[in-house]
């Protein structure tokens, strides 16, 4: 599977939290479902992007965009997800808005082509729309500027993100385990 190790973080994150004393801490907060919630985001969303690499050919512009937008959602499920368990451990998240500022403009631009807060409207040239790269041109005024994207680069740089999260998250829950088993 191509993303084995994020999927093998995403099943250490779901065991620590299932682990005993996690797991009744846990089961007395109000934030039982919005973490579990946000595990099986995660873990749906990762599937989501596995299947939008290992899937057969475009059949035309519309498939094409209607998957590319699935992709950028999975990427947006999987950077909330990320920010929902980091701020029920209360881990400072502060800079995770930042990690994703791109990815999250990228997926804002293709969503949302029509003129936002910002003055600009955009449009994915149907031209240079496939399953491997898109464009999108962004508009302000009479100004244009087209950005040339590459999926595997994107999807790469969400992967490296959302792992070095689990990893931090990882590793924040072990501390937390190995003090509260020292204390008892």
């Amino acid at each position: 599977m191509p993303s084995a190790t994020l999927h093998e973080l995403i099943d250490a994150v779901r065991e620590l939290f299932d682990h005993p004393p996690q797991r009744h801490t846990l089961l007395q907060s109000p934030q039982w479902n919005p973490v579990w919630s946000a595990i099986d985001g995660l873990q749906l969303a990762q599937s989501a992007i596995d299947v939008y690499r290992i899937s057969g050919n475009d059949l035309g512009n519309a498939e094409s965009y209607l998957r590319l937008q699935g992709l950028l959602q999975s990427f947006y499920i999987q950077q909330c997800s990320c920010e929902e368990i980091l701020k029920y451990l209360e881990i400072s998240s502060s800079d995770t808005a930042d990690r994703f500022a791109k990815l999250r403009q990228i997926r804002n631009d293709f969503t949302h082509p029509i003129q936002t807060h910002d003055g600009y409207s955009h449009t994915v040239p149907w031209l240079m729309l496939s399953k491997n790269q898109f464009s999108i041109t962004s508009f302000v005024g009479d100004k244009s500027t087209t950005t040339h994207y590459k999926v595997a680069v994107l999807i790469a740089e969400q992967e490296t993100e959302i792992l070095n999260i689990l990893d931090q998250i990882i590793s924040f829950m072990t501390k937390a385990d190995r003090a509260q088993s020292l204390d008892s």
